[in-house]
């Protein structure tokens, strides 16, 4: 039983310090930022915005496969951000056309 608690333990650890998020081919998880927001315009078009220089107008958002994730759904996007180590931590509607979501990175304890 220990075995498997440590197994567990492990595999744990292993996957949440290896999640990755891509925006248009930039790991989000390895920039310096520790917040993200990402806004819905449209229908199916989002922005993210992780601090960089200039904030893209589109985002195609992908896992470290490069496999794209559906903007067609946002509870999909919420979900992969949740699983790649960004929790969500507040959500608003600034236009009604445009809900906005503001997400942390998860800190992983040394």
């Amino acid at each position: 039983m220990k075995k498997l608690l440590i197994f567990v333990g492990l595999f744990f650890i292993f996957s949440v310090s290896y999640s990755q998020v891509f925006v248009n081919g930039i790991n989000i998880n390895e920039q310096k930022s520790n917040y993200c927001i990402i806004k819905q315009s449209g229908f199916y078009r989002i922005s993210v915005n992780y601090g960089q220089e200039k904030p893209n107008k589109k985002a195609e958002i992908s896992d470290k496969s490069g496999k794209r994730i559906s903007t067609k759904n946002i509870v999909t996007i919420l979900n992969f951000m949740g699983q790649n180590g960004w929790i969500l931590i507040s959500c608003s509607l600034p236009d009604i056309n445009s809900p906005m979501w503001v997400f942390r990175k998860k800190q992983i304890e040394k």
